[in-house]
């Protein structure tokens, strides 16, 4: 066992604030320096996205080309000291030589799912490289994060999801319809405001849509994410998906997830029937493309940092 997820209730609850949680990981081979440079070179490219390290902490996350990395990614990567740098790699297990540590703590994740009853609907890793005193911008997430850090040290901000102070209806609509991952640092927010100092040996739970915001400290820092659904989870992407349609497509105001239990549950089959046809018929067949010009999410959906601005 890898991650030591026991002991809290907050985290076994899933719950809108994070939690400290230990793990194994800071001496494992494949996440020591020289394996990750090898790594990040033969990697696909698809897959990795380098930025500018040291950016303002109200970016938009994802925004890769308005803060673009200095260097070549070859040279950041063997010089992140100085190289002022941000790499994130998503789903590196897809590299054969990574995907053993992706089974490992996939293992402990399905342990921790089934001793809290929770049916996991997908699960990835993501890999975080950055030089001293580099910022991952405040923003949310589409799933829960299990995250452990490696090397170095940072300090993580985190505010508790589910509050529409902080998160407003329509930035979610926004971000879960795959428009922009823009989000307002709220006037007052800071006394909501939780900090987690980030060590070896130490991870942070981040619950689903919770904003936070990350700086390094002073040297290079080293980051393993666990990221994963549940059907819970997967339920209120798809609530809010539809109120973004409701809302932009056709003028409505609609009711936020939990307000009303019969249209959570046609909302959610709604975008469940949409998603399984686009899966089954790989290109929209007829019905599915008449679906789509009514709803304007005909298009394919957007990769993980390249929503459109």
């Amino acid at each position: 066992m890898q991650f030591d997820l026991s002991g809290s209730k907050v985290i076994d609850g899933l719950g809108n604030v994070g939690d400290f949680f230990s793990h194994r990981l800071a001496d494992h081979p494949l996440l020591q320096m020289d394996e990750i440079r090898k790594l990040v070179k033969r990697i696909p490219k698809n897959g990795l996205f380098y930025s500018a390290g040291i950016k303002p902490e109200s970016a938009i996350i994802g925004d890769w080309h308005t803060h673009p990395g200095k260097h070549p990614l070859d040279f950041a990567i063997d010089n992140m000291e100085n190289a002022d740098a941000y790499m994130y790699i998503l789903g590196p297990e897809v590299d054969p030589g990574f995907r053993p540590l992706y089974v490992e703590l996939k293992a402990d994740l399905d342990e921790f799912c089934r001793r809290n009853s929770y049916r996991l609907t997908d699960s990835r890793l993501a890999l975080f490289i950055s030089s001293p005193g580099a910022i991952a911008p405040h923003h949310i997430d589409e799933q829960h994060t299990f995250i452990a850090q490696i090397k170095g040290s940072k300090t993580m901000f985190q505010w508790p999801a589910g509050n529409h102070e902080l998160t407003t209806a329509q930035e979610l609509e926004a971000f879960f319809g795959k428009v922009t991952r823009k989000l307002a640092i709220k006037d007052g927010s800071d006394r909501w405001r939780k900090t987690y100092e980030m060590t070896p040996g130490r991870g942070v739970y981040i619950p689903f849509a919770a904003p936070h915001s990350v700086t390094n400290r002073n040297e290079v820092s080293i980051s393993l994410s666990i990221i994963f659904n549940t059907e819970q989870t997967r339920k209120l992407q798809n609530i809010y998906r539809a109120n973004h349609v409701l809302r932009t497509r056709f003028g409505r105001s609609p009711r936020v997830p939990g307000e009303s239990v019969w249209r959570d549950a046609m909302k959610n089959n709604y975008f469940r029937a949409y998603d399984y046809s686009r899966h089954l018929m790989g290109i929209p067949g007829r019905a599915v493309r008449k679906l789509g010009r009514m709803t304007g999410l005909g298009k394919p959906p957007v990769a993980a940092g390249h929503y459109r601005r």
